[in-house]
């Protein structure tokens, strides 16, 4: 291999790893840059929900006077806003976000329930089950606006942690990468020195003695590269050691520009950023009668020559061309002159021994006389005699690459869309589902009933709605905390789950509140249904840390069509009969009037 291939070589890998540290870079300092702006937005929406969860906080220590209200609703209004501006890449937290917007509208409907309900204490008199509800709903309020917090804080440390994860990334990259070129060019740089020094140094010794005086004596090397050629000029030329001399200093001033084209990529390597893939396209122009070919510039360089610096001819075009491929160019001409379509793609061997890839394009136009006089243009040879032919060559090595590149690529997206698919369903899943107990979700059950009832009012049958409640669940909170309540929350849906049809779904509606959606059931089989979760609930014996103690659950039962034509009609009519069971005495059922 000759030196300046090998230089090529050194110089092509440079570039190549420089290029795939700076895409790296680039790509990184993206995802760190839509991080913080995320980051961002984050931290705004937690200010938001943390104002708001002050608000709500002396809401609920002072429900019955509901101070500022228009305060609260701006706040809210303005968290709404916030909450739909957002946007996160990341699915999972994507569905953070959307539970965080669900809990948005709940407050705002505890909210009015609770406006509702203090205007009515007020005009009507105060009651100790109304005061009773009011702390509920303001619980409620607290509680959920907690949840909201919770929830935004997470997600802004999961965010920083993200953060932080790509600036690290970017820092192991960037020095794997650079010990990769140090290493790389350390070892081509070593093996080119030897393959230079080494017949450097026998060309020394054979140099010293012709010039001891031996003019006999001859080099004689096999070696095809620049020093084999040089020791072949000693031998032709040893009458000529001056000569000598000066080829020796030839090959000096390419080693310094060796140095200083590596000196140059490394200071190319800073806008490596910039780079991008150019389209090389030439053209050129036979003229027929006198067998001049004309090229432009950019033919010249294509064929790795400097424009002007000869002129070409068709002849000469044709030993560019690849031996395996100049049967075909030969016919396609001879065809275009004929008339037919000259468009074609061959190889061409540059001077450096570099094969590339071209396609040319060309159209021969014919004089009156039917003889073919050029390709593209309108020039005429009145003795009806060919007079040129103007084309386009094209370096399409590139291109090349470019689609075994895209056919591998399609290979790997194929299999991440896969993947992808995978991950949408189980996301679909956790949507859909409570995470604390299991049950559906709030989004699940609204979904739900739209379903049931528009296949209820279309084929006419009877769908019940049970409310459930937890008696005094707030006392299990103050008594035996939080984790207790979790518990007791756990074992009712789980007290609902193992009475229930395959059709029935049941919900966690909110807070200690759950629905149970029955199609195909009557009035009369869903109250029984209700008793039966009851006197289930109520016979467990709970324990929390070695305390046992016990609870129990109110239950509100109302059916399309007795009780209402729409979903909410039905939900209001089965959650005005809970409120029943609260009020006369808890720990019962209540079917609606």
């Amino acid at each position: 291999m000759k030196i300046s291939h090998k230089i090529r070589l050194v110089i092509f890998l440079s570039i190549a790893l420089g290029l795939a540290l700076a895409l790296t870079f680039l790509l990184a300092q993206r995802r760190i840059d839509s991080a913080v702006a995320q980051g961002r937005q984050l931290s705004l929406l937690t200010a938001e929900i943390f104002q708001l969860t002050l608000l709500g906080q002396d809401v609920a220590l002072h429900p019955e006077e509901l101070r500022a209200p228009n305060q609260w609703l701006k706040q809210h209004r303005e968290l709404g806003e916030l909450l739909y501006r957002v946007r996160l890449d990341d699915p999972q937290d994507g569905a953070v976000l959307e539970k965080l917007r669900e809990a948005h509208g709940y407050q705002l409907r505890l909210f009015e329930d609770l406006q509702l309900l203090s205007r009515q204490q007020k005009e009507s008199g105060a009651t100790a089950i109304g005061r009773e509800r009011l702390e509920r709903l303001a619980y409620r309020m607290s509680f959920s606006a907690q949840s909201m917090l919770s929830n935004a804080l997470a997600l802004e440390q999961r965010k920083r942690g993200e953060i932080s994860g790509y600036r690290r990334e970017i820092d192991r990259i960037a020095l794997g990468l650079a010990g990769i070129m140090t290493s790389v060019i350390a070892a081509l740089a070593y093996l080119i020195g030897r393959s230079i020094t080494l017949p450097l140094a026998r060309l020394r010794r054979e140099t010293e003695i012709i010039g001891a005086g031996n003019l006999g004596h001859r080099v004689g090397t096999a070696d095809n590269d620049e020093l084999g050629d040089l020791s072949r000029d000693f031998d032709r030329m040893l009458d000529r050691l001056q000569a000598v001399t000066a080829s020796r200093e030839d090959l000096q001033h390419e080693v310094e520009a060796r140095i200083r084209v590596e000196q140059a990529l490394r200071e190319s390597e800073r806008s490596l950023k910039k780079a991008q893939a150019i389209a090389r396209m030439g053209s050129w122009e036979w003229d027929i009668p006198s067998g001049r070919l004309r090229w432009s510039d950019e033919t010249y360089r294509i064929f790795g020559r400097q424009p002007g610096h000869d002129s070409p001819s068709h002849e000469a075009f044709l030993d560019t061309v690849h031996p395996d491929d100049r049967p075909l160019v030969a016919r396609s001409m001879e065809g275009a002159l004929r008339g037919e379509n000259y468009d074609i793609e061959h190889r061409i061997r540059l001077p450096g021994g570099e094969v590339r890839v071209v396609h040319q394009i060309g159209e021969v136009e014919f004089d009156d006389a039917g003889k073919p006089v050029k390709m593209l243009g309108t020039v005429h040879d009145p003795s009806g005699r060919p007079v040129r032919m103007l084309g386009t060559v094209h370096d399409i090595t590139e291109r090349k690459r470019a689609e075994d590149e895209l056919r591998r690529a399609n290979e790997r997206l194929g299999a991440q869309l896969m993947e992808i698919e995978r991950l949408r369903a189980i996301l679909q899943e956790q949507a859909i589902h409570d995470p604390l107990t299991g049950l559906f979700n709030r989004r699940y059950m609204e979904e739900t009933l739209a379903r049931e009832f528009a296949g209820a009012e279309r084929e006419n049958y009877p769908v019940s709605l049970v409310m459930v409640d937890i008696d005094h669940f707030k006392r299990v909170n103050d008594t035996y905390g939080h984790q207790a309540g979790d518990m007791v929350l756990t074992d009712l849906s789980e007290t609902l789950s193992g009475h229930i049809r395959g059709r029935d779904i049941a919900c966690r509606y909110g807070g200690e509140e759950f629905l149970a959606v029955l199609p195909h059931t009557p009035i009369e089989v869903a109250a029984h249904r209700a008793e039966l979760w009851r006197a289930s609930f109520e016979a467990l014996e709970l324990e929390y840390e070695g305390q046992t103690f016990r609870a129990t659950i109110s239950l509100g039962v109302a059916a399309f069509p007795a009780h209402g034509t729409t979903s909410q009609a039905v939900l209001a009519a089965a959650d005005k009969a809970l409120y029943a069971a609260k009020a006369g005495g808890r720990n019962r059922i209540v079917v609606a009037d």
